[in-house]
């Protein structure tokens, strides 16, 4: 006599549910890394912008901003945070306003703040980029 099954027994269902949380667990470390790549592009952005608008500024005064954010006579007028707010900007200029430093740094307890790689973006007045710790990875690409 021939009986006939239905469904799934214990031992299959149990089966499938540790490859599915084996395959999550494995996959979402990489996920966050990857959001954290992409975002780096937001500190990137506002470096990039900050850069474009200390030339303008050279350009008219024959001397760098020494703030971000005032609107007067010294600074550039643009917020001290990044877009979406992953990133606080900072801005380091000489004492004589011919040369100065732009520097994006993950917000304390912001999504980026887990971001060991690129603890800390910058740019000069001459377009050089870099970025800390340089551990061999490029943060701005």
């Amino acid at each position: 006599m021939r009986t006939e099954h239905q469904g799934y027994s214990l031992i299959e269902l149990l089966c499938v549910m540790t490859l599915i949380v084996t395959l999550a667990g494995m996959a979402i470390p990489t996920m966050q890394m990857l959001l954290q790549r992409v975002h780096r592009n937001e500190a990137r952005l506002a470096l990039l912008h900050i850069h474009t608008a200390q030339e303008r500024w050279y350009a008219q005064r024959l001397r760098y901003a020494m703030t971000l954010e005032a609107t007067d006579d010294t600074g550039l007028g643009l917020a001290s945070r990044s877009e979406h707010h992953r990133y606080d900007l900072l801005l380091h200029t000489t004492d004589d306003a011919q040369a100065y430093r732009a520097e994006a740094r993950p917000v304390h307890g912001g999504t980026q703040a887990s971001d060991g790689a690129c603890t800390l973006l910058w740019i000069d007045e001459l377009g050089r980029r870099g970025s800390e710790p340089a551990a061999g990875i490029d943060c701005w690409r």
